[in-house]
């Protein structure tokens, strides 16, 4: 265990070195994190993502993953030389939407992989349907959800849908049997509300609907306008650029086999190759990787259709240190 940390440590450094120092085009590591959609298909149209615009889906294509090419991408994620043992389930959609899920992590475990950490929105998260994943590997799911169920069923979900997840988390929080699967609740009061008091007692209130447990985290979520897909007001930024780490450490794979700028870029803006034609390291450091490390380097984001509008380079608290060990906890799994 220790000697993994340590080589994770190790690859981290040497990411560092090429994103922040050199600021590498091509890099001779494989990505330090990998992403799987399963489906790009979701159960809701939350304000803040681009599922709320009705074409979206049109414009994209709706894609479900088959296990044939998980097979494919998998082989590829290890012939790559990627050694973690954490996957993360996330691109676009939801992924219990996908009928093979609890198949495709039996898979991934074949692969190595027992531990996964990837958004949901827990709707359809019951205590039977936890009861059905994989038992021998781990399961984080990352909730955005609030204290308030008008505002939530207002931005987020349903008629209904409020009580349903807090009943969904808190049935699977009591099951001792179900100790593999955790939670990390992200308050999504952000979205509209700027007040720092109400957001504090907005954030106290979410956390007192929970039984206390060392499966459940919160989390404060922070807004911006993710690849300039939905435009948020009153979202912070300064003048100071940073450098975006994503193409120097993430490759996000979408169901179709398209590999995409980043996690954010669920409308496929920027498709830097495609997984079931050629090998990862082919796409990782092939002419669209490579063009696009360039451009965000040269200061130049605008040049790259998904990075056009995005506000992450200009959004101080998405670099602080605090945000940087969260990322370094949950994205990167180097503390679990």
């Amino acid at each position: 265990m220790l000697l993994n940390k340590l080589r994770e440590l190790l690859t981290l450094s040497e990411a560092f070195l090429h994103w922040r120092v050199l600021k590498s085009g091509k890099l001779p590591y494989p990505p330090v994190s990998v992403s799987i959609e399963v489906t790009n298909v979701c159960n809701f149209r939350c304000s803040f993502c681009p599922q709320s615009d009705q074409g979206h889906l049109e414009r994209v294509g709706k894609f479900y993953l088959n296990e044939a090419n998980l097979f494919t991408i998998l082989k590829k994620i290890r012939a790559s030389g990627f050694r973690k043992n954490t996957l993360h389930w996330t691109l676009d959609g939801e992924p219990l939407m996908h009928k093979d899920f609890d198949r495709f992590c039996a898979i991934a475990m074949d692969f190595g992989f027992d531990n996964f950490f990837f958004a949901s929105n827990a709707l359809l998260l019951t205590q039977k349907r936890a009861q059905r994943l994989p038992p021998s590997a781990r399961y984080t799911f990352t909730v955005d959800f609030c204290s308030d169920q008008k505002y939530f069923e207002t931005n987020r979900g349903g008629r209904g849908s409020w009580e349903k997840i807090r009943e969904n988390i808190v049935a699977i929080l009591r099951d001792p049997s179900l100790g593999r699967v955790s939670f990390v609740l992200s308050d999504i009061s952000s979205y509209s509300i700027r007040d720092p008091e109400s957001l504090e007692r907005r954030f106290s209130e979410m956390v007192s609907l929970f039984p206390k447990s060392g499966r459940l985290r919160f989390h404060r979520k922070t807004f911006h306008n993710s690849t300039g897909s939905v435009l948020l007001e009153g979202v912070g930024t300064d003048d100071v650029y940073h450098l975006c780490p994503y193409p120097w450490t993430t490759l996000s794979v979408s169901a179709n086999g398209e590999v995409v700028a980043c996690c954010r870029d669920i409308g496929h803006k920027t498709v830097l190759g495609n997984l079931f034609e050629k090998e990862l390291m082919e796409v990782w450091n092939g002419p669209g990787y490579q063009s696009l490390r360039k451009s965000l380097a040269d200061r130049q984001p605008g040049l790259v259709e998904a990075c056009r509008g995005c506000d992450l380079p200009y959004d101080r608290s998405k670099f602080s240190l605090g945000n940087i060990l969260i990322s370094l906890r949950d994205r990167f799994q180097i503390f679990r």
